[in-house]
C-alpha cells in the first residue's frame, strides 16, 4: 500500500480531493458543465452523493484509508469518479487502488457504461495535442524577437494550476516582475483556483498587481533603495531617481490608487533590485509588498465601509446610530427622504451611497454631525473612490 506520511500529505495538499472537500460545489458544477452527467446524478440529493453517516465505514469509500471518494450509491460512485479523474495524477501509488474500487462499485450498481463514457470523455479532453492549445493554457509564454515561442506550465485543470502556483512561488527570483505579473494573471484567469489555499490566492493577486497599497508604503520601499545604493556607493543618478519617485508618491498619492501606477513603481523596484543585486536584502522588502489591498479585501471594503470625499472612512454599521431627525437638521429633509423609509428608519446602504458623492463642504457638515453623536471614522486617507476599488476585481472577473 502506501505510508501514513503519503496519506497525510495527500489529505493536506488536496483541499478539494472529492465531493466532501468541495464545500460550495464549485468544482462539481464545473465538472458537470465539462463532462455532463446522467439524470440519476443530476436528480440525486446531496445526502446520496455524499457519505453523511457519522460512522465512517471504509467499505463505503474507493480510498478506504483516507476515507475519500465515496462509492456507497450509484450517484456517489459516478461523482467520485469525476473527482478522481481530475485528481488522479496527484494520487501517486493510490490511484490504481482507487480506480479499481470505483470500477467495481460501478459494476455493482449497474452504471459501468456511464462511468466508461465519463472516462472516455476525460481521456479525449486530455489527449489534445499540446501544441494546438492556445497561449492562455500555459502560465509562462516567452516570445523571442523572431516570433518563436516557448510555452511552459500548462494550466488546464485544478492540479496543473496548483503546480503552476507552487512553481511561481519557488522560482520567483528567476523571473522579472513583468513576467511574474503575466504568469499570475494567467493562473487567476483560469478560474481553477479551488485547490489553492487563501494564502496562495492572495500571493497570486499581489503578483498579478490585482491589489492596491498606500503611498506611504510605496515611498518607503523606494527611499530604502536609495539609501541602500548610497551606502554601497552605487550610481548617484539612480539614487536621485528613487528619492524623487518616493517624494512624488508622497506629494501625489493618487498615483498609487491605480493598479497601473503601482505596477510602474513595482517594475522600477524590481529593475533596481536586479541591476544592483539587492534581492537578498530582506529589509528592503519586495516589489509585491507594495500591494496590500487585494481583490477580496477591496470587495469587503466596499461592502462594509464608506469613504467621504474628505478621506474619512466610516463603517456602515456605525451609521445606524445617527437619527433621521438629526440628519434632517443638517443635511435637509430631501436628503433624509432619499436615505430612509418615510423619514423614520434609516437605510444605511442608501446613506452610504449618498455620502460617497457629497461635495467636500457637505461631507464636512456630516462629519460634524457624526462626531456629535459619537460616530467616528476609523480611518482617514487620501480619497479612493468606489470605482477605483472595484477596478481590482476586473482581472479576476475577466
Amino acid at each position: 500500500m502506501y505510508s501514513r506520511i503519503e496519506e497525510v500529505a495527500v489529505i493536506m495538499s488536496n483541499t478539494c480531493l472529492d465531493q466532501h472537500g468541495d464545500v460550495n460545489g464549485q468544482t462539481l458544477h464545473r465538472l458537470i458543465k465539462l463532462y455532463d452527467a446522467p439524470d440519476f446524478v443530476k436528480k440525486a440529493s446531496s445526502d446520496v452523493i455524499n457519505y453523511t453517516s457519522e460512522e465512517k465505514s471504509p467499505n463505503a469509500f474507493a480510498d478506504p484509508v483516507t476515507l475519500s471518494f465515496p462509492c456507497h450509491t450509484a450517484p456517489a460512485t459516478y461523482v467520485s469518479t469525476m473527482y478522481f479523474l481530475e485528481n488522479k495524477e496527484g494520487l501517486g501509488k493510490r490511484a490504481s487502488v482507487v480506480q479499481e474500487r470505483l470500477v467495481k462499485a460501478a459494476e455493482y450498481f449497474g452504471i459501468k457504461r456511464h462511468v466508461d463514457s465519463l472516462i472516455e470523455k476525460h481521456s479525449s479532453a486530455h489527449s489534445i495535442d499540446i501544441n494546438k492549445l492556445p497561449d492562455d493554457s500555459f502560465a509562462y509564454v516567452f516570445v523571442y524577437d523572431n516570433g518563436a515561442k516557448e510555452r511552459h506550465l500548462p494550466i488546464r485543470n485544478a492540479n496543473e494550476v496548483k503546480e503552476a502556483c507552487a512553481y511561481l512561488q519557488k522560482y520567483r527570483d528567476e523571473f522579472v516582475y513583468e513576467d511574474r505579473v503575466k504568469m499570475a494573471s494567467r493562473i487567476l484567469k483560469t478560474g481553477l483556483t479551488e485547490n489553492l489555499t487563501e494564502e496562495d490566492r492572495t500571493y497570486l493577486y499581489k503578483q498579478a498587481g490585482a491589489a492596491l497599497g498606500s503611498a506611504k508604503n510605496a515611498a518607503s520601499l523606494l527611499f530604502k533603495r536609495a539609501v541602500a545604493l548610497r551606502r554601497l556607493g552605487k550610481d548617484l543618478n539612480v539614487q536621485q531617481t528613487l528619492a524623487k519617485a518616493a517624494e512624488a508618491c508622497v506629494n501625489n498619492p493618487s498615483f498609487t490608487h491605480s493598479m497601473t501606477g503601482m505596477k510602474k513603481i513595482a517594475t522600477l523596484i524590481d529593475k533596481v533590485d536586479r541591476e544592483y543585486k539587492l534581492q537578498k536584502m530582506e529589509s528592503l522588502g519586495k516589489p509585491e509588498d507594495l500591494f496590500s489591498f487585494t481583490v477580496k479585501q477591496a470587495s469587503a471594503f466596499v461592502n462594509d465601509n464608506v469613504q467621504l470625499t474628505t478621506g474619512s472612512i466610516y463603517k456602515k454599521s456605525d451609521l445606524s446610530a445617527i437619527r433621521p431627525d438629526s440628519l434632517a437638521e443638517v443635511m435637509g429633509s430631501d436628503f433624509v427622504d432619499r436615505v430612509s423609509a418615510g423619514g423614520v428608519i434609516l437605510d444605511t446602504e442608501k446613506l452610504a451611497e449618498e455620502l460617497r458623492t457629497l461635495p467636500r463642504g457637505d461631507a464636512k457638515l456630516f462629519e460634524s454631525l457624526a462626531s456629535s453623536v459619537n460616530v467616528q471614522p476609523f480611518s482617514k486617507q487620501a480619497s479612493m473612490t468606489k470605482q477605483t476599488l472595484l477596478k481590482l476585481a476586473e482581472l479576476h472577473q475577466q
